[in-house]
């Protein structure tokens, strides 16, 4: 069914994780060398995606619109009313590419943008046009901090928080 929706163009893994607390199957593909690299290093591990982590993501919040920014993609949460929605990861090369997603699902989920609260994490600064962009049309856009469950080192403390506080939510969620 991948390749039908998403084609074959990516050669890659079919993985499968069974979300038994959520009644969800998560299915998504990783490229072979990954997960080759894994197998022979950590051949004990128990591997899982992003999305098995951040299901969980602030769970006590009823709504959530939660994005994790990376160089040209963005991992977005979208919880409404307790519900999750959708977790999605998205393409960009603009600001405005970015915020054409985050208004998307929030359209498509029938939820008002410029009455949500965006948090965000990972690789964005708050000097940058992207940062600006989210506020044209957000009311309200958060940075997520660390959590107080971990010793940081000052290696990370001297960062903005936001750039690994994504990192160390999934840790704490696993």
């Amino acid at each position: 069914m991948l390749q039908l929706i998403y084609g074959d163009a990516l050669q890659g893994v079919v993985e499968h994780e069974l979300l038994t607390p959520h009644h969800l199957q998560l299915i998504y593909k990783l490229p072979a060398a990954v997960k080759n690299v894994f197998n022979n290093h950590y051949p004990f591990s128990i591997q899982s995606h992003q999305s098995s982590s951040l299901i969980n993501f602030d769970s006590n919040n009823k709504d959530v619109l939660y994005a994790v920014f990376y160089p040209e993609f963005v991992t977005v949460l979208l919880r409404v009313n307790g519900q999750l929605q959708t977790i999605q990861q998205f393409e960009f090369a603009t600001p405005e590419d970015a915020v054409y997603h985050l208004l998307n699902l929030c359209q498509s989920f029938e939820t008002v943008a410029a009455n949500t609260v965006l948090t965000v994490s990972g690789m964005i600064d708050i000097d940058s046009s992207l940062y600006q962009e989210l506020f044209k049309y957000f009311q309200s856009v958060n940075c997520k901090v660390l959590p107080d469950n971990f010793k940081y080192t000052e290696a990370i403390t001297q960062h903005p928080a936001h750039y690994f506080s994504h990192l160390f939510y999934c840790a704490s969620c696993v």
